[in-house]
């Protein structure tokens, strides 16, 4: 029997029992973590009738979420009066949107590496190309951490005190190619809206776009979520972020390149600068 037919047979499934589950859900969650009866930690299937409720509904939840996306688009589509016109228009953005990332991770970066330390960058971004294939294929910088770690320390030999200190700070902070994406993706959003925007706007949206970057999390499709402050701070309407997410899933595995690749720069440049600091100690860093 599949887990689908599994989950929709359960007893708890039925309306008033169903409510009365979600009702109590919060409590059950803070029964998990704060214990039961003294115990710090409680497996949370015993606190639920028998069965584990939110291991099953997370399944159901993920399986059937792109095809939520696809209505999402689907009915944002039947809205507009000239989809094809609008079609053009998101390729115009996604076309955009790349075109600053490559700007920005290929001139702007190698270019600010060079300046400060002298040396060439791209034998140092030939060495972190695994990192950048794995931040290509999760987008996620989070999970691209460890293998940039390793590429640092073995490849382009960086002190591993300075690893450890600036790269997770900058995966956490560090999110260029999110802030990128984000003011594009809000002017993109007003001149869909046929919404101009003035030059104070414009500033506003940089700067928001920044700040909301740096607190997103360092996992695939989290500027969606931060995007929300983006537009919020110019008046713009936060329920066309359905209009990108069509292309948001290939733009964001660039973006997590750019932001993956801005930490380990960073990271070299801060080398640079502390390499004498660490000569002094006896053990100096490249």
């Amino acid at each position: 029997m599949s887990l689908e037919l599994l989950f929709f047979q359960q007893p708890w499934l039925q309306a008033s029992a169903l409510n009365d589950h979600i009702k109590d859900f919060p409590l059950y969650l803070h029964r998990y973590y704060v214990g039961k009866d003294g115990a710090k930690w409680q497996r949370l299937g015993e606190l639920l009738p028998e069965q584990p409720l939110l291991l099953t509904f997370s399944y159901f939840f993920f399986r059937y979420f792109p095809f939520g996306i696809v209505f999402l688009v689907a009915g944002k589509i039947l809205e507009m009066s000239d989809p094809s016109a609008m079609g053009k228009k998101l390729g115009f953005y996604a076309v955009t949107v790349v075109f600053g990332l490559v700007l920005h991770g290929l001139f702007i970066l190698p270019a600010m590496y060079f300046f400060i330390t002298k040396k060439s960058p791209i034998v140092y971004i030939r060495g972190i190309l695994q990192a950048l294939l794995i931040a290509l294929a999760t987008s996620s910088s989070s999970a691209t951490l460890p293998i940039t770690f390793k590429c640092l320390l073995e490849n382009n030999h960086i002190d591993r005190r300075i690893i450890r200190f600036v790269l997770p700070v900058g995966a956490t902070i560090n999110m260029d190619g999110t802030a990128l994406y984000e003011a594009v993706a809000a002017i993109f959003i007003a001149q869909v809206n046929n919404y101009e925007l003035d030059f104070g706007q414009i500033i506003t949206i940089s700067i928001t776009a920044t700040a909301a970057s740096i607190g997103a999390a360092g996992i695939p499709q989290a500027g969606l979520v931060t995007m929300v402050i983006v537009l919020t701070s110019v008046g713009l309407p936060t329920d066309d972020i359905t209009l990108i997410i069509a292309v948001d899933w290939a733009l964001d595995r660039f973006r997590t390149m750019v932001n993956v690749m801005g930490d380990a720069l960073a990271t070299g440049i801060m080398a640079h600068i502390c390499r004498k600091d660490f000569m002094k100690e006896g053990d100096g860093c490249l």
